[in-house]
């Protein structure tokens, strides 16, 4: 089982592809909830926030893993870095 919690939009689906070409497509939180099943609030984003696509796998041991594209994620990382600095 698979914790894509912070992948899940609020009121549309999120599409994820996985390194093997296998597409996962996560229904959003009110599908979930007319399903009965119920997550912690944390695991849902705003329809309107970015979700960056990266590059999803399974690794030996069964754990999922997410990696983003150094390229793509700069502008989050300077940040990062600027918010650790104390600037």
């Amino acid at each position: 089982m698979a914790d894509f919690c912070g992948a899940y939009f609020e009121s549309k689906r999120n599409s994820i592809t996985l390194n093997d070409g296998a597409e996962i497509e996560l229904k959003s939180k009110q599908e979930l909830i007319s399903l009965g099943i119920i997550k912690n609030e944390s695991c849902f984003l705003n329809d309107s926030t970015p979700f960056y696509r990266a590059t999803w796998s399974i690794s030996e041991s069964n754990r999922l893993m997410k990696a983003h594209d150094s390229d793509v994620m700069a502008t989050e990382k300077k940040m990062r870095v600027s918010n650790n600095n104390g600037q």
